[in-house]
């Protein structure tokens, strides 16, 4: 290949592990405070309504967390309020009928439910649905309402009316006279908070209520007779659920003899207990998944702990009979705590926290299930799929295209927050957001604020014999650029620039003496301003691997 023009070039050797262009985009710098250190937006609570990402910030100026929204540009990123004087916690964000609905403390009110139409001036309590003090003091009474769910165009919540000492069932369909308490049942109290809300099934809500005399299993239609007691011996577990082949599948607890089990509820058959002594761990991580005709469960076994299995891979036909253990991967009474279950490529794969965290995948045969790979972290983000690979984090980013050689922590270091309020992620507009440790192009950093990432491996040359996995940076350039690269032998390679047309600008030929993740650094102060290729060829093979770059000086 003809050479244009000599680079200035600086090689670094930098060890042996894969990894990924990260393609990282700050959102929005929301907490600049510096008055404690670097201030940090932890963003969480991602919402979309009307195709904007709405979610929850601090921005150092007041206290407390306020609603921020962002349009599918990101070029109106802004907060929405509401603000209060002392600053309280939102929760349960739900959008409904081009609104969202949360609770909220403006200090005046005490916990009630507010809404907001996505604008500041829009943005109010809905109602006060326990008026006044807290008796003998100077407090202001709270309804906290809880367990936001929309169903049948409705949006049903739990909420202390000062009626009775437990949380009551209210409908609305957005508007005061359209708000109506359904009865005297309450969720269980160890079901509270946004993580557990109400399964819905047909058009109607299923959920644990207050008997009289305990607690039992009951469903809602939205009107006061068609609010019913199903049975009055189960009480729902706080855990996922799912439905799968027009049946619920989930945990709950026999309130007479307090055993556990995998329960199964549909319109045929009502309700079934598929298998008892299986539930949720007190960690949680538990998942329902159909997939090739079985339904894989996430479920820790109770039986006594000198002969249980922990916390492992469970799978039903949807029968007694068929429920059972499908595969102990962390043999003995240890748990793997299988999580996040996720279709991909025809095959099922899951993230357990065996060994440092792991990721697994089956093909629905206990032959066929398989660790892909370990060291991952342990439980974490949801796995996400963006652009035909998957994606997933506990303290870093890792992508995985479901093959050992191919799953890899992303570089540069994607460094996310490391605890449970904040693993939210959410997909729009294919781009992946959610919240990460920003650093610049000078490593200065932002601290904990909203980012994405899009499109962020292009041209990526998936055979293993090939020069693969460009990374280059910072990107946009103005006039150094580093191009990083997983080189498995000893090769010569040629990195080449040219335009989007592919006619070259440069190239420089160079010879490596030992295999791994490999480092040059490019002077590009000629190269003129817009979009350009940067390519690594593997000279015996001719075969090129490409990474877009903008120049912009």
């Amino acid at each position: 290949m003809k050479k244009k023009q000599l680079l200035s070039i600086l090689f670094l050797g930098l060890g042996f592990a894969a990894f990924a262009q990260s393609n990282l985009t700050l959102i929005k710098d929301i907490n600049t405070s510096t008055t404690f250190g670097i201030g940090h937006g932890d963003p969480s609570a991602f919402t979309v309504m009307n195709n904007k990402l709405y979610f929850l910030g601090n921005d150092g100026v007041t206290p407390g967390e306020k609603i921020f929204v962002t349009d599918p540009t990101n070029t109106n990123t802004e907060m929405i309020g509401p603000v209060a004087g002392a600053g309280t916690a939102i929760s349960n964000i739900t959008a409904y009928n081009n609104k969202l609905y949360f609770y909220f403390n403006d200090g005046i009110n005490g916990l009630e439910l507010w809404s907001s139409d996505g604008t500041t001036v829009g943005t109010s309590m809905f109602n006060d649905f326990r008026p006044g003090l807290v008796q003998g003091t100077s407090i202001p009474a709270s309804s906290t309402p809880e367990n936001l769910t929309v169903c049948n165009n409705l949006l049903f919540f739990t909420a202390f009316d000062g009626t009775a000492n437990f949380a009551q069932l209210f409908v609305t369909d957005g508007t005061l006279g359209g708000t109506i308490k359904l009865g005297g049942v309450a969720a269980n109290a160890a079901s509270s908070g946004p993580s557990a809300k109400f399964m819905t099934y047909n058009n109607k809500i299923y959920f644990t209520g207050n008997t009289g005399s305990g607690y039992g299993f009951w469903e809602s239609d939205g009107t006061v007779s068609g609010t019913k007691l199903i049975t009055g011996s189960i009480s729902l577990l706080e855990s996922s659920h799912n439905l799968i082949n027009d049946a619920l599948y989930f945990y709950a607890s026999n309130t007479i003899n307090s055993v556990q089990g995998i329960y199964k509820f549909d319109n045929t058959s009502g309700l079934q207990l598929l298998k008892d002594t299986v539930g949720p761990s007190t960690a949680g991580s538990t998942d329902f998944i159909e997939f090739n005709g079985q339904i894989f469960i996430s479920g820790y076994d109770l039986k006594n702990s000198m002969d249980n299995i922990g916390h492992e891979l469970w799978v039903s036909d949807g029968t007694p009979a068929g429920t059972k253990l499908f595969k102990d991967i962390n043999v003995g009474n240890g748990s793997s705590r299988p999580y996040n279950f996720t279709i991909y490529n025809s095959e099922l794969y899951f993230l357990t926290i065996h060994n440092g965290g792991e990721l697994w995948k089956t093909d629905g045969s206990l032959g066929g299930t398989v660790l892909v790979k370990t060291s991952t972290g342990g439980s974490g983000r949801k796995i996400n799929i963006l652009y035909n690979k998957m994606y997933f984090g506990q303290a870093y980013m890792w992508e995985s295209d479901g093959t050992p050689s191919g799953t890899f922590q992303i570089t540069p270091t994607i460094t996310l927050d490391n605890t449970y309020a904040h693993y939210a992620t959410i997909i729009i507009n294919d781009e992946l957001y959610f919240d990460a440790y920003y650093l610049d192009v000078s490593n200065n950093s932002s601290g904990l604020e909203l980012c994405k990432l899009n499109n962020p491996t292009i041209g990526i040359n998936e055979a293993p014999d090939l020069i693969s996995q460009i990374s280059v940076y910072p990107n946009p350039s103005n006039e150094f650029v580093t191009v990083e690269f997983f080189n498995p032998t000893q090769k010569n390679i040629s990195i080449i620039v040219s335009d989007i047309l592919g006619k070259q600008t440069i190239q420089k030929s160079a010879a490596f003496y030992s295999a791994g993740k490999q480092s040059i650094k490019l002077n590009v102060n000629d190269v003129p301003n817009g979009i350009w290729l940067i390519s690594v060829e593997d000279e015996a093979s001719q075969k090129i691997t490409t990474q877009k770059i903008v120049i912009q000086k």
